[in-house]
């Protein structure tokens, strides 16, 4: 009986070892079917660990983006505009989810790459912003205007300028913004007739600058070559530009040389004398060129004093409300 009995154990045995597991995963045995379901929930826990991995993958980039935008603003409002574009770059290279954020990002990247003067490198943020939000071709447009007129094309400016100003879909602050910016252009061109007419493009009436504009027609501008001729007098070309003290210095100067080849001459000093006459023709040749840059500067200051007229306060700068999404604020 007993040997039977040990052929029977020894079968449930190997009987045990092929109809039950062990899952060291759980640490009790199980049949194969409690094995099955398990590991099916254990599959579902991973799963919800790729998806919870993610999820802190996505914020610590929203994170990473939160940093690098606050880094760029710090960076702008202490005028370091190249730095802040490397930054906005930087967000915009983490933002993969959602274009529209992406091409804001670039925009403000290439509005601060314009304001560090890098004309060239703004372009190309102004394309790829372009490709990203097709729709968004006014804000396109305003960037390339402000390039060129950073850049002092100013036919390019007035270029772009003008189709802001007429575009029948943009708001009426970003036309207003347009016109003043167009009527600088042309006044910078020498087209004051140009500039009036695009102030009349303005939906709203711009008394202001079309002061500074008649300002600027009624002053007579100074002829270069009149205040070179007066110069042969020294002082004289400077005079004639207002800018009475360096008439003072250069007629003062020039007096002092003459008397001194004049006494040097009386008494036989040929050397001493060579070498007042020498600094003596370099004031005099100052004298003259003097009256031509003094009436260049007269008519550039009066120039950059009618365009700050026209232009006024006008400015804008993207909405805090929206932000990082692209919407403007302009302010006259």
């Amino acid at each position: 009986m007993r040997k039977p009995m040990r052929k029977r154990a020894m079968y449930s045995t190997r009987r045990g070892s092929s109809g039950w597991l062990s899952s060291s995963s759980f640490g009790i045995p199980c049949r194969p079917w409690e094995f099955c379901r398990r590991l099916s929930g254990q599959q579902s826990f991973a799963w919800l660990l790729v998806l919870l991995l993610a999820a802190a993958a996505t914020l610590q980039a929203g994170e990473t983006n939160g940093v690098s935008a606050t880094l760029a603003a710090t960076l702008a409002a202490e005028n370091d505009h190249e730095g802040a574009a490397l930054e906005y770059r930087r967000a915009a290279l983490e933002e993969v989810a959602d274009s529209a954020r992406q091409a804001s990002w670039i925009w403000f990247a290439a509005r601060e790459s314009q304001l560090a003067g890098q004309r060239a490198a703004a372009e190309t943020l102004i394309d790829r912003f372009e490709e990203l939000d097709p729709g968004r071709v006014a804000d396109a447009q305003l960037l390339r205007a402000e390039n060129a007129l950073s850049g002092r094309h100013w036919s390019e400016a007035a270029f772009f300028y003008r189709g802001l100003a007429e575009a029948p879909g943009a708001s009426s602050a970003l036309r207003r913004y347009a016109a003043r910016r167009l009527a600088a252009a042309e006044l910078r061109q020498g087209q004051p007739a140009a500039a009036r007419g695009a102030l009349a493009l303005s939906p709203d009436p711009e008394p202001a600058a079309a002061e500074a504009l008649d300002r600027w027609q009624s002053t007579s501008r100074k002829r270069p070559w009149l205040g070179g001729l007066l110069g042969l007098i020294p002082g004289a070309g400077y005079a004639y530009s207002g800018e009475y003290a360096n008439a003072a210095r250069s007629a003062i100067l020039n007096g002092l040389f003459i008397w001194g080849m004049v006494d040097t001459a009386d008494d036989n000093h040929w050397g001493l004398f060579a070498v007042v006459s020498f600094f003596e023709v370099t004031w005099y040749s100052g004298s003259i060129y003097g009256g031509i840059d003094a009436a260049q500067r007269y008519n550039r200051d009066h120039l950059d004093e009618a365009v700050r007229g026209v232009q006024g306060q006008a400015a804008f700068k993207p909405s805090p409300a929206t932000f990082p999404l692209l919407s403007l604020q302009f302010s006259f």
